[in-house]
């Protein structure tokens, strides 16, 4: 996501696993039967990590993906496909969010009212400051703020991204279960879990200003086009393409049982979503969607990123925290205790 605040998965066949411990990577072959070998992308790699990441943030400027855990938070190179760091002072770490333009990374403490704030250019807090803790952050670019909600309250804190003082508190119509930014508009989209609405929130006033109609999935998904004329979210099995302007349904393709993460792709116009371990791609044009691939990994991922540079998309697995913006207790830690890292590349 885009960084999304739900932006909280092991392999047993493999094309090229690349297991990672203490910063160090060895590679192994399987084989690989099970895996389709058509369609727009192709399975190219499998990261096996050491640690399981409560919140994961991409930041395709530099190719790093930063991993919220207990012992820290983990800096992981996509390019070299190697842990290029570790920040150990910020444990129990919980949500994350970026703020790409000042290299900053804002992380909540699960048990603690602390934010801490990591410069990921020398790995280290440059400031703390008072932070709900439990609850999930999002950095709004529009505005440079910064956005507290939770799955078990209505609540959305608004704060100040130097000091963390309280700007101004509004009242959703219900729980939230998704959030993401649409800085081209000046506004966050809100899913709620228990009512029927996508809620809009002006970064400019600070207000609700609308609403739009969408099923109360509990769990949910989405993802907007740079250009906000497009919005992607998930509806039960399907997925659906909004009219940025009007919230009205344009098209429904089905892409799987529990849709679990949605990435669009502006230069390929391609939106995939995550189902499960099955990445299912479909093509996006004026008129709708239409399914081109679906991608059994077998895998245990739960969470999509894509590098709009050269079109990869990366999978990965995560801990769930009960209580942290999804309020429902699901598996708690992937089979092995591990995390997996999958990389998908788009044919030439």
């Amino acid at each position: 996501m885009k960084d999304s605040i739900l932006r909280l998965s092991v392999w047993t066949a493999l094309t090229a696993a690349i297991v990672v411990t203490g910063g160090r990577a060895t590679s192994s072959m399987a084989a690989q039967t099970f895996i389709p070998n058509d369609g727009p992308y192709k399975l190219t790699g499998n990261s096996g990590l050491s640690y399981v990441g409560t919140s994961h943030v991409y930041d395709s400027t530099s190719n790093h993906l930063y991993s919220s855990t207990r012992a820290g938070i983990y800096h992981f190179d996509t390019t070299s496909m190697k842990v290029v760091g570790r920040t150990p002072t910020v444990r129990g770490a919980g949500s994350m969010s970026l703020d790409v333009a000042r290299n900053e990374l804002y992380v909540l403490a699960l048990h603690e009212n602390v934010m801490n704030v990591v410069d990921v250019t020398t790995q280290k807090v440059v400031r703390t400051f008072f932070a709900p803790a439990w609850f999930n952050v999002f950095y709004e670019a529009d505005r440079g703020e910064l956005y507290y909600l939770r799955g078990d309250t209505r609540d959305v804190q608004i704060a100040d991204r130097l000091t963390g003082r309280v700007l101004k508190t509004l009242t959703l119509a219900g729980r939230p279960s998704f959030l993401d930014g649409d800085p081209s508009h000046h506004r966050v989209l809100v899913r709620l879990a228990d009512t029927k609405q996508i809620q809009i929130i002006g970064t400019t006033d600070r207000e609700i200003t609308g609403a739009w109609e969408a099923r109360d999935d509990g769990q949910s998904a989405m993802a907007i086009d740079p250009t906000g004329t497009r919005v992607f979210i998930s509806s039960g099995r399907d997925v659906l393409m909004l009219d940025g302007e009007t919230g009205k349904a344009l098209s429904r393709i089905g892409m799987g049982s529990n849709i679990e993460s949605i990435v669009y792709d502006p230069g390929t116009q391609f939106v995939v979503a995550l189902s499960g371990g099955q990445v299912n791609v479909a093509k996006v044009s004026a008129t709708g969607m239409q399914l081109q691939q679906s991608l059994n990994t077998r895998s245990f991922v739960q969470e999509i990123f894509l590098d709009p540079k050269t079109h990869r998309i990366f999978g990965i697995s995560r801990l769930y925290d009960d209580g942290v913006m999804r309020d429902y207790t699901a598996q708690s830690l992937p089979p092995d205790g591990g995390s997996t890292l999958l990389t998908l590349t788009l044919r030439q």
